[in-house]
């Protein structure tokens, strides 16, 4: 209650960072401070958040705890900040971080160059971007030449070159049907297996990534 009522300045930073005409109104959209509803009255709150994550980001970079350092960001944000240390990372580490922040992202649509370097990016060892059972069926899929895959999405605004597709179907339609738009349209492609980067079950969607 405290940081609502003491009375305080926007940092600079964050400032900058504003947008005037949010959906709710002005917001802030900063890679630490993310809030769709800005209250001129928590300014030293969003101050005191900045300031922490920033120590934090400092502390975690500074003891190679690159995933920590990635996480203290808001997530759109967060593969780009991945990709913005990719160099410093240790190859082991590399991959199974990638996939943490692919199956935390929800707008990978938004930053499709990005993950195509990310998901393309010359180190050793892509498989561990899979979990053991996923590389369990990753392998049985890719004992087939071509497989078909699905993406679900809403025709009108979807993308059906998107990265993230499905061995499943009723996943694929169960996206398609989501937003409740009656455009919606369910892909179909035939894909060989050697384009297949991998397989990922850990949200339980049959999620296959590959790059049309």
């Amino acid at each position: 209650m405290n940081l609502v009522l003491e009375k305080a300045e926007l940092d600079i930073e964050l400032q900058i960072c504003m947008v005037e005409e949010g959906p709710f109104g002005k917001r802030i959209s900063h890679p630490l401070v993310n809030d769709l509803f800005y209250v001129p009255e928590m300014n030293s709150h969003y101050n005191k958040m900045l300031a922490h994550k920033k120590e934090e980001c400092a502390k975690a970079l500074a003891d190679g705890d690159f995933g920590a350092y990635i996480f203290w960001h808001e997530r759109p944000w967060r593969a780009e900040k991945l990709y913005a240390i990719a160099s410093q990372i240790p190859a082991k580490d590399y991959w199974p971080l990638v996939a943490s922040v692919w199956m935390d992202s929800e707008n990978i649509w938004q930053n499709k160059r990005l993950w195509k370097k990310l998901l393309t990016a010359k180190v050793p060892n892509r498989e561990l971007l899979m979990k053991p059972k996923d590389k369990r069926i990753f392998k049985a899929l890719c004992k087939e030449e071509v497989i078909t895959l699905y993406r679900g999405h809403d025709g009108s605004k979807g993308d059906p070159k998107g990265f993230s597709w499905t061995t499943d179907y009723a996943k694929a339609e169960w996206f398609a049907r989501r937003f409740k738009s009656d455009k919606y349209k369910i892909e179909s492609k035939q894909v060989p297996t050697s384009k297949i980067i991998a397989y990922l079950d850990g949200r339980n969607e049959k999620e296959v990534i590959w790059i049309p």
